[in-house]
């Protein structure tokens, strides 16, 4: 027993080697930057999905409400459906952000309904719903 108390008598740890402790922590450090980083990839990648599919819809769903009432303004040529299309679509679509845009605030849905408003407005004014090209070009040549 006295062998063992003295430290000159205990048996020494074999040192180890200098690559030893080196390739201990460079093993440790890259498991640690596996499972830290491993979950916030999963979480990014859902992340960056989801926020690619509400871009994808919101960006199909802009692109409809410009085109649809488009062409229903160009198939029926007449000032009345014209009017009747642009304030519909206008009151559909304020209500749509309205319900939509969760974070923002009511001017910025005021904003947004009256960008869309302005961009059917500046259609129905450029005659995208009128026959008058139309009716001038069909006439008959008295020459």
């Amino acid at each position: 027993m006295k062998a063992l108390d003295n430290p000159v008598t205990a048996p020494a740890p074999p040192e180890p080697a200098i690559d030893d402790p080196l390739s201990i922590i460079t093993r440790e450090l890259r498991l640690a930057l596996t499972q830290s980083t491993s979950g916030l990839s999963k979480y990014k990648k859902s992340k960056d999905q989801k926020m690619l599919w509400q871009r994808f819809s919101m960006a199909l769903g802009g692109g409809l409400a410009l085109i649809g009432p488009m062409l229903i303004m160009v198939r029926n040529p007449t000032g009345d459906v014209a009017i009747i299309t642009t304030s519909c679509c206008v009151l559909g679509v304020a209500v749509i952000l309205a319900f939509f845009m969760n974070d923002s605030q009511p001017k910025d849905v005021v904003a947004c309904t009256a960008a869309y408003a302005a961009v059917l407005v500046v259609f129905v004014g450029a005659g995208g719903g009128s026959q008058t090209g139309e009716a001038q070009g069909n006439g008959a040549s008295t020459s």
